[in-house]
């Protein structure tokens, strides 16, 4: 059951990062503003993993956090504590603070999505202080137009029932990741996507596929067994 759960925890957060990733990004050139989308997750260290999740699909990058706990998704099981991000673009970092008192989390996860402006070429952990101290870091992965980030006790995968899970960590501090950009567009990503209609490669992979696929259905009906019709004389 525990494995389960988190597989499912983790499949819902990654289902919203391809619809984030998917969005159509704004231009830089006609709008200096930056636009992301981020998401953050909270999970509790209860029988049923209770998990929070906050999220915005559409904010520029301004003064102060652009995800806080007033952007908590209302299907969100009732989690103690919550995360602020912060992106600060001048400094090239990002933010986040767990906020709540005395809040023991399980899993803390999050995902910053940029829709447009400089592709993102790599992020660090400058500093970590998330759980006051307390090692639950897990890793940082980046890509061209975001990165994802988690916390969590690296036993919690070996464990079998809910009395072998690990402790969690009490939030009360800030993590800060260090975001190199590059010389690129995010725009210019998009653009390489290739239209079906205008790639001959792509419709003949595509054609290719459908006649293999009737081919495949074709030889299976050929094989199956054929049942005798009875025939009844009077």
């Amino acid at each position: 059951m525990h494995h389960r759960t988190l597989a499912t925890a983790t499949g819902a957060a990654v289902a919203t990062a391809a619809l984030l990733g998917t969005a159509t990004a704004a231009s830089a050139t006609d709008d200096p503003e930056i636009h992301v989308g981020i998401m953050a997750l909270l999970v509790a260290p209860s029988e049923d993993l209770l998990m929070k999740m906050l999220l915005v699909d559409d904010v520029i990058v301004g003064d102060g956090p652009e995800l806080t706990a007033a952007d908590v998704l209302p299907e969100s099981d009732d989690v103690c504590g919550d995360l602020e991000v912060d992106i600060d673009l001048v400094a090239s970092t990002a933010t986040v603070t767990g906020t709540g008192e005395g809040c023991e989390v399980m899993i803390a996860a999050m995902s910053v999505f940029f829709y447009n402006g400089p592709v993102l070429e790599d992020v660090s952990l400058a500093s970590d202080d998330l759980f006051g101290g307390a090692d639950l870091f897990a890793g940082v992965e980046s890509y061209e137009f975001g990165f994802d980030a988690a916390w969590m006790n690296p036993a919690l995968l070996e464990a079998e029932t809910f009395e072998e899970l690990p402790p969690g960590g009490i939030l009360g501090g800030s993590s800060v990741f260090a975001l190199t950009f590059g010389e690129g567009l995010i725009e210019d990503l998009f653009e390489e996507i290739p239209d079906v209609d205008e790639d001959p490669s792509v419709r003949e992979w595509l054609e290719d596929a459908a006649v293999e696929e009737t081919v495949v259905e074709a030889e299976a009906e050929a094989a199956a067994p054929v049942a005798a019709t009875p025939t009844f004389t009077g």
